[in-house]
């Protein structure tokens, strides 16, 4: 039996920034009218580092949106990408022992700087967190062979399978209503399942918000596309899919391109999905022991695992008033989504965050840019059952899908969001490590003992203490109806 345990929390923010050249075939800055920014990860490796121990490197590529104002004519957006790497050292571990990463990368904030009429600064501060954990074997007790008296407990633990799928393919098309813009968009899971033991299979659908120029206003139009995909996941031997006790899907799109065939636009999409098991792995530990013929000595040490709470996905509608004025109908919306807290009660897991972005109003013939920031939260069923040691650690994913906004005397501002959960809770149980018996010292002969037991002491804390078996305790002379020791006990 393998138990996993959370070993490292690493929490960190950098920079992804990048100077770009405005291409001569669109027109110069004059005025930015939005930025905004997605992230696309490549993944997630380990590197040994001498002294330093393990360093978890992580790279990707950040996709900045722009739209902006030129010295006439409809507004004009583009898509300028900057890659970006980050590490952090995770320390040492044990020789026996594989530590496994994640990281979730997420945009704190975006900047963009015109030096230039055709130059750009861009920058993107990003938010990183990296949760390292290890799978073990379940160590074993020495000195427990021969005539031992041994207390076994079951005990169960979490081991987290992942897997991802990279460059999955869609198109959607759009009705060419002007010049095309750029698209965004997320990915939404509808359903995340084990289908093999190797596999699992993900169902959803793809939107897309595509943005297009026309005379003095901005379009937008929307598609959805759905998708049904197998992830293939990294199960180690003796791991059954069959004991998996929930499932989470997410999905990035990683570019989106547009082309004009035959009078529509047509996006073309690449995508990742990425799948999460939670399996349960089950087996017994001996707790406690003691040799019947002689004296003893038992060492104990604590067992650390996890135990598996939840893993969910869940789409979340947001539609909030805000206190911005608005006389007239927003352009462009933009949004990006951050989980800001987690809590745990009467049976569900509450995740709350803020939902925060600019509004891009038309007035009076004039573009204005207007922030705005409104809260959003959701619900999660939680299993029944508490942590044995420390609080749960969650892992939290929030993905905004499509965002947009109305105006009559305020803005209103409606979202779709995706958000994703993972928690785990710490488990802590005191286990037998050795068992050492002292052959010298022997346990006084007799024929018939009567004891009486310690206040709170139950059979087998008597039998250890007297050194016989624990059946000649728990017996129907010695245990009442509901199995509590009586008064006085004959041995």
């Amino acid at each position: 039996m393998k138990i996993s345990k959370i070993e490292r929390d690493v929490r960190l923010t950098h920079d992804c920034v990048g100077e770009f050249t405005v291409p001569d075939y669109l027109p110069e800055v004059e005025r930015m009218l939005s930025a905004e920014c997605a992230v696309s990860p490549d993944g997630i490796y380990l590197r040994s580092a001498g002294a330093s121990g393990i360093v978890a490197e992580e790279s990707g590529e950040v996709c900045f949106d722009l739209i902006w104002q030129g010295a006439e004519g409809a507004p004009t957006g583009a898509v300028f990408r900057c890659g970006y790497e980050n590490s952090a050292a995770i320390g040492t571990f044990p020789s026996d022992a594989t530590p496994k990463c994640r990281s979730v990368t997420t945009v704190e904030s975006v900047s963009c700087r015109v030096t230039a009429p055709r130059k750009l600064i861009l920058r993107a501060r990003l938010s990183s967190r990296i949760t390292v954990n290890v799978e073990s074997d379940l160590p074993a007790p020495t000195g427990c062979d021969g005539n031992v008296e041994t207390l076994q407990k079951p005990f169960n633990s979490s081991l987290s399978v992942r897997g991802t799928s990279h460059d999955l393919f869609a198109t959607a098309e759009f009705p060419a209503v002007g010049l095309p813009l750029y698209c965004r968009g997320g990915v939404r899971v509808n359903s995340c399942a084990p289908s093999s033991p190797t596999e699992c299979r993900l169902t959803g659908e793809i939107l897309l918000s595509c943005f297009f120029s026309d005379t003095e206003r901005i379009l937008c139009e929307n598609a959805s596309v759905p998708f049904d995909e197998t992830v293939p996941v990294d199960i180690s031997d003796g791991i059954s899919p069959e004991n998996t006790v929930a499932c989470r899907g997410s999905g990035r799109i990683a570019s989106i391109s547009l082309r004009e065939e035959g009078g529509v636009i047509v996006a073309e999409v690449t995508f990742d999905l990425s799948s999460e098991l939670l399996v349960t792995v089950s087996g017994t530990v001996v707790a406690d022991a003691f040799a019947l013929s002689s004296a003893s000595k038992a060492e104990y040490t604590e067992l650390c695992g996890s135990v598996a709470l939840t893993a969910a996905s869940t789409s979340l509608s947001v539609n909030e008033r805000t206190k911005i004025p608005c006389a007239f109908k927003p352009e462009l919306v933009t949004g990006s989504a951050a989980g800001e807290s987690v809590t745990a009660t009467n049976g569900k897991l509450r995740l709350s965050g803020s939902l925060t972005g600019t509004a891009l109003i038309l007035s009076d013939g004039e573009h204005s840019t207007e922030p705005y920031s409104v809260p959003w939260s959701c619900d999660f069923p939680l299993p029944s059952g508490t942590a044995d040691c420390e609080a749960p650690d969650h892992v939290t994913e929030v993905e905004v899908l499509s965002v947009s906004g109305r105006g009559d005397s305020e803005l209103s501002v409606s979202a779709e969001l995706f958000v994703s959960v993972s928690a785990t809770a710490p488990q802590k149980l005191t286990i037998l490590s050795s068992l050492t018996s002292d052959s010298a010292a022997k346990s006084p002969d007799h024929s018939i003992r009567i004891c009486y037991p310690i206040k709170g002491e139950d059979a087998w804390k008597l039998a250890k203490r007297l050194k016989v078996p624990v059946a000649s305790v728990a017996s129907n002379e010695n245990t009442d109806e509901n199995g509590s020791l009586k008064r006085a006990i004959v041995i």
